[in-house]
């Protein structure tokens, strides 16, 4: 893994970590026990004890100068899922995430996986295979992620679907603001968002109409094409794949811009 990748996730989980030594107090005492939507973060999560609450996202499987990066919105709360809980070494919080694609953490089928605190055997993750297939037709690579592409969310913090905090102006402004501090950083040459959510954030959300939209996200131009989410209804997804998947390809040799 590069230096720059492997940096830029050590610094967010460590900021990540940091946020994180507000759990306790504000699952005892409620959101306010927390500074600005922090609180509002750690209680969507629905836990009650702070050995129950799985850390924040950082981003997934870094390296330096990925073709793409792959913008969600927010991880997804797995109540029986192995993954690095409250009190977790810094150690082991970053090597969790510096690997998340290594072959390890893939099902014998080589798909990305989760592994259960019931089960000793790998479990399928679909939306993180959806969206690697559809890479793998533009890339070069079979297995992007960790390879080509980058995963990250634009809201690290974890909570069950369709039960999180009302979106606002204030979280979309923390989120623009982490998504810029990546984007400069490991400086892809696309940004694929997953989501009408994550894609206002970055940008215009163009569902219709995938085209690489260029935008400046601080002093580095990027393309974005917007996709539907793998979850999205009435197979979306699917039936508007080989467009973005077109989308890709001209971003892609189109390059960085000069200006945009």
């Amino acid at each position: 893994m590069d230096d720059t990748g492997r940096e830029l996730l050590t610094q967010l989980a460590r900021d990540l970590l940091v946020e994180a030594e507000y759990v306790p107090t504000v699952l005892q005492h409620g959101a306010g026990a927390a500074p600005g939507r922090l609180g509002a973060y750690i209680l969507a999560q629905g836990v009650s004890t702070p050995a129950d609450f799985q850390l924040p996202e950082p981003i997934l499987h870094p390296f330096e100068c990925p073709r793409v990066l792959v913008i969600g919105f927010n991880p997804n709360h797995g109540p029986r899922e192995d993954i690095p809980r409250y009190g977790a070494k810094e150690s082991d919080y970053v090597d969790f995430y510096a690997h998340r694609f290594a072959s390890h953490r893939r099902d014998a089928l080589g798909h990305p996986a989760h592994r259960s605190l019931d089960s000793d055997g790998p479990i399928h993750i679909g939306h993180y295979h959806d969206v690697e297939q559809m890479l793998a037709g533009v890339l070069e690579s079979p297995l992007p992620f960790g390879d080509q592409a980058v995963y990250c969310d634009a809201i690290p913090w974890k909570w069950k679907q369709d039960s999180g905090p009302s979106f606002g102006k204030a979280d979309g402004a923390i989120a623009y603001h982490r998504l810029d501090r990546i984007i400069n950083a490991l400086r892809p040459a696309v940004v694929l968002t997953m989501g009408d959510r994550s894609a206002r954030i970055v940008g215009d959300w163009t569902k219709d109409k995938p085209l690489p939209n260029g935008r400046n996200n601080g002093d580095w131009p990027v393309w974005h094409v917007a996709s539907y989410h793998p979850g999205a209804r009435a197979g979306k997804f699917r039936q508007n794949r080989q467009a973005v998947q077109q989308a890709l390809s001209d971003g892609l040799r189109l390059g960085p811009r000069s200006s945009l």
